[in-house]
């Protein structure tokens, strides 16, 4: 018997676009399972450049600037009380 998708469009805090925050097309249930499609970013993770060792100043800077650039647009649009897991960074 074949699976059953069901889809839904995301609401709209999670409909959010940002450039500091992935997009999430939709969000879909199967078989029991719910699963969020979302955008590919290509490029590393904080995680991976801080396994590489000290990172310069700079980049330091700049990548604490979009992380927060992106938590005042997720702020903004009422992310944080709508219930939602906590805000990963990767």
């Amino acid at each position: 018997m074949p699976a059953t998708v069901r889809t839904r469009k995301p609401e709209p805090p999670l409909a959010l676009n940002h450039p500091n925050i992935v997009t999430i097309h939709t969000i879909e249930d199967t078989d029991g399972f719910t699963f969020i499609v979302m955008e590919y970013v290509e490029g590393k993770t904080p995680k991976s450049l801080i396994e590489q060792g000290p990172m310069e100043t700079s980049l330091l800077i700049d990548l604490g600037s979009q992380v927060a650039d992106g938590l005042a647009a997720a702020h903004s649009a009422r992310l944080h009380s709508q219930g939602h897991q906590a805000l990963r960074i990767y």
